[in-house]
């Protein structure tokens, strides 16, 4: 009896093993999950505006309600690259995303005659944050022009004032705009 070399059958069993869709060796799972959080302004009588927006947040795999949030503000396209950073920093200290980038992008409804004021537009997604998303202690990040807006949520947060999500904001940090970065 004469032994076959074990080198084809090798070759056919990785072939085999490829054609069938198993992962490559070193292969790396998704490490964030991509969820779609809804953002709706309410009136002076507290209604619901008959507008919305639908916001992305993404959060490591393994993130779950009660978890920490980061809120990473925006105004234009000069500051992608950078929020792009900071999200993913945020996302390796397994804190949730989400971008929140100010003006009429991803509206839907009957916005279009008055959109919020990016600071009430930013208080409706702390409250879409926390109520729908589950989010615990949340931190907000302006950059560029937004920093300003960041920084504003936090004193209003920390002024104790009714509706302000009070110890849910935990900070906030203002970093690319005319000065050196500030945080509150």
């Amino acid at each position: 009896m004469t032994r076959r070399p074990m080198m084809p059958f090798l070759f056919g069993l990785a072939t085999a093993t490829a054609l069938l869709g198993a992962p490559a060796a070193g292969a790396a799972e998704p490490s964030t999950v991509v969820d779609l959080l809804w953002v709706t302004p309410r009136g002076a009588s507290g209604a619901p505006a008959p507008c919305a927006r639908l916001l992305l947040v993404e959060a490591p795999v393994d993130w779950i309600s009660g978890d920490a949030a980061a809120v990473v503000l925006t105004v234009g396209d000069a500051d992608e690259v950078t929020a792009a950073r900071v999200a993913e920093a945020m996302l390796a200290q397994q804190a949730a995303v989400l971008h929140l980038r100010f003006g009429r992008d991803g509206w839907i409804g009957g916005c279009n005659a008055a959109l919020p004021e990016p600071p009430v537009e930013l208080a409706y997604a702390l409250d879409a944050l926390r109520r729908e998303g589950g989010a615990g202690l949340v931190v907000v990040i302006g950059i560029g022009a937004a920093g300003s807006v960041a920084l504003g949520a936090a004193a209003e947060a920390a002024s104790g004032a009714p509706g302000t999500g009070g110890s849910r904001l935990a900070a906030a940090v203002a970093m690319g705009g005319q000065g050196p970065a500030a945080f509150l």
